[in-house]
């Protein structure tokens, strides 16, 4: 699109691997600002910038008052997810106190954040019906596709009907609390179901910071991995027969979902795994109980035909919705309005090269 595009963490621990990749696909890094000079860089670089994303709440509402003072930017609000959703609905799974005050806080944060910004750019479609029916003005609103799609050569089906093993896959980060909520319940009430009506079955769980019960886990048909390469996490795509998104509780779009349907990989998914999808009712439908999730499993590693069917639906729904066209077509609705604010010390001039 002719853009120039930076990205600046909000801390200084990055990975440098991320970093030689960003610069790869011509995305220039900077560094976190941590000195005098670092902040009086940013300050030179905010000046010729055309638009700025600030992405989750926390780091928003730390810079925002910085480009509004420094840019005549439109600073967009990239908000990735809406916490205070996320919080409330594990408050209402737990009953804890604290996971109801966190929700709280983040609400009043995101509100402020909405309010200062000239554009919310929502990943979920959920989201954007949320925040339509608030306070927020309706034109600040923006639908941001959450992933491109690049179908995989290789189909993740290669389980056939009647095999030794069944291979099914989780991914997540730990870090984010869902996720082992998710593995929690799926080890303890679905799994169970699915060994019971496939003996030989195997459980990958993937992802990063697992907690100590995790690591310590011993069983012979749930294998953890943490610290995984790019391609042995591809390798695993390809084995499977099942990918699973057993999430009870979270918000926003889903990135192990659209990860899973790219690979090949016939998925199985609750309700909130799917939500904030545009027409997630073409999808298969969503099992929210131990029981029917167990099921939809279970008959997509026992009947190859049926698999192959589900995924086929699965890579014509990321063509429809995910394709690089139809990333580029949002993406250029949303780089062309609304009006920037006019708030805060504002630079007379833009420069006539767009810049990121």
């Amino acid at each position: 699109m002719g853009l120039r595009v930076y990205l600046m963490p909000a801390t200084p621990d990055t990975d440098a691997a991320c970093v030689a990749r960003l610069k790869m696909i011509g995305v220039q890094p900077i560094p976190a600002p941590q000195s005098k000079a670092d902040w009086r860089h940013l300050q030179t670089l905010a000046a010729s910038l055309d638009f700025v994303w600030l992405c989750r709440p926390l780091v928003a509402v730390r810079f925002m008052d910085f480009f509004r003072r420094h840019s005549t930017a439109q600073v967009q609000y990239y908000a990735v997810d809406l916490h205070y959703v996320r919080e409330a609905r594990r408050y209402q799974l737990t009953g804890r106190w604290s996971h109801w005050l966190r929700s709280r806080i983040f609400q009043s944060i995101e509100q402020s954040v909405i309010a200062t910004s000239d554009a919310v750019l929502c990943l979920s479609h959920e989201e954007l019906s949320i925040l339509s029916k608030s306070d927020v003005a309706g034109a600040k609103l923006r639908w941001v596709p959450p992933h491109v799609s690049r179908p995989k050569a290789s189909s993740g089906i290669v389980t056939s009907t009647g095999s030794a093993t069944s291979d099914v896959l989780f991914v997540g980060n730990f870090r984010h609390a869902p996720n082992e909520d998710a593995v929690q319940w799926m080890l303890q009430d679905v799994w169970p179901r699915v060994r019971k009506a496939l003996p030989t079955a195997r459980l990958h769980i993937v992802g990063a910071n697992p907690p100590p019960w995790l690591r310590e886990l011993q069983a012979a048909d749930v294998q953890l991995h943490h610290g995984i390469s790019d391609e042995a996490l591809t390798a695993l795509y390809c084995q499977a027969a099942v990918a699973v998104a057993p999430l009870r509780y979270g918000a926003g779009v889903k990135g192990k979902v659209l990860e899973a349907m790219e690979h090949g990989v016939p998925l199985v998914s609750t309700s909130i795994g799917l939500e904030g999808l545009p027409d997630f009712a073409a999808l298969p439908a969503p099992c929210d109980d131990a029981a029917s999730f167990a099921t939809a499993l279970v008959q997509l590693a026992d009947d190859q035909v049926h698999a192959i069917e589900v995924a086929r639906q699965q890579r014509e729904y990321l063509e429809r919705h995910f394709s690089s066209s139809a990333v580029r077509e949002q993406l250029v609705n949303v780089l062309a309005g609304p009006a920037a604010h006019t708030t805060g010390i504002r630079r007379p001039t833009r420069r006539a090269r767009s810049t990121v």
